[in-house]
């Protein structure tokens, strides 16, 4: 009998190792930050280690500016002089997968994995919910497109959101209705036009709409990748697709001309990207152009030029950079697969090699 427990037990112990090494993190892809006790560059900061971050808004108040910044483990507030940070909940309860940030006249829309949810003075003053139309409530992106109207981006659809009344447009309607099943990011330009962004296996793209007129763009019409991750306007109008799966992708630089949008170009990593795949793109104050990668950090690009890499060997959290926000001082944050960073202005401005 003695025999047969230490025989048990001897199974267990050894798949439990086995267990261990399968969900362990050997990946050579996997960012190594800097080692505990080691300095950060002047002008940088890392804030909440261990946690995963993917959105970020700021907030105008009268006594200076907040930052939120949500992801996987919740919503968080953070003082951007201090680096104070504090737990954002709804009466208690940690909001989970918080994809989506958005202010509008001081209220913090919050899109998460069960809606989207309005954060005002302090209370949650409103929720929608499938109950209120949201079919599918997990939300990866939200867009303000006018004083009346809000975009709702989820797994399996698209929400529009006009007052009390909420509408629903399925993945499934086809490309004339939404680029794929998945709508991964929401993007209005100048010309007011709005992009759709998709991300998935069957289908994908960018949708435009512009005019009354919808105009689909794909693999096909030269577009770098079809899983879309992130849409910005460059300063000289052209509009700026990132997208890829893993270690494929790119970026694509789209032209307006004679009502429709055509790719004039398409970047690599061969032309200065940090890595194949784009995971975010960010265009800051004074014109210069964040690509963020997957797994290889961010590449900064003035123009068409690339200028320097950024990684966690120059203070960055984690080599995977989801979002950037800048403030009105001009430091930025940014939003890592591994806490948050936040960079003074004067950081890119020193020649740190």
């Amino acid at each position: 009998m003695l025999q047969k427990v230490i025989l048990i037990l001897m199974v267990v112990v050894l798949f439990s190792g086995i267990f261990v090494l399968i969900n362990e993190d050997r990946s050579p892809m996997a960012s190594a930050g800097p080692s505990a006790g080691q300095n950060l560059p002047a002008g940088v900061a890392q804030i909440l280690k261990g946690h995963e971050f993917s959105s970020l808004a700021v907030m105008e108040l009268p006594h200076g500016p907040v930052v939120f910044a949500g992801g996987i483990q919740g919503l968080y507030k953070i003082d951007p002089k201090s680096l104070e940070t504090t737990v954002v909940t709804d009466q208690g309860q940690a909001f989970r997968s918080v994809r989506a940030l958005l202010v509008i006249d001081g209220q913090l829309w919050i899109g998460h994995e069960q809606g989207v949810s309005i954060l005002e003075k302090g209370v949650i003053s409103r929720r929608i919910t499938q109950s209120d139309g949201l079919v599918d409530e997990r939300v990866l992106d939200l867009l303000e497109v006018d004083e009346e109207t809000l975009y709702v981006a989820t797994y399996t659809g698209l929400a529009i959101v006009r007052g009390p009344t909420v509408s629903w447009t399925s993945g499934d309607d086809g490309v004339q209705a939404l680029p794929g099943e998945s709508i991964k990011v929401l993007f209005q330009d100048s010309r007011k036009g709005i992009w759709m962004g998709a991300y998935n296996a069957r289908g994908g793209g960018v949708l435009v709409e512009y005019n009354g007129q919808r105009q689909l763009i794909a693999l096909q019409d030269g577009l770098v990748h079809n899983s879309i991750t992130s849409i910005a306007e460059l300063p000289d109008g052209r509009i700026a697709v990132g997208g890829g799966v893993y270690t494929e992708g790119g970026a694509s630089l789209l032209r307006f001309e004679a009502d429709r949008w055509y790719v004039e170009q398409n970047l690599l990593r061969d032309d200065g990207l940090a890595g194949e795949k784009v995971r975010h793109i960010f265009v800051d104050q004074s014109g210069l152009v964040w690509f963020c990668s997957e797994y290889d950090g961010i590449a900064l690009f003035a123009g068409e030029k690339p200028q320097r890499v950024l990684t966690v060997q120059d203070g960055l959290s984690d080599n995977e950079v989801k979002k950037i926000i800048q403030l009105a001082t001009g430091d930025y944050f940014l939003a890592t697969r591994d806490g948050l960073t936040r960079i003074s202005h004067d950081f890119l401005l020193a020649d740190h090699g």
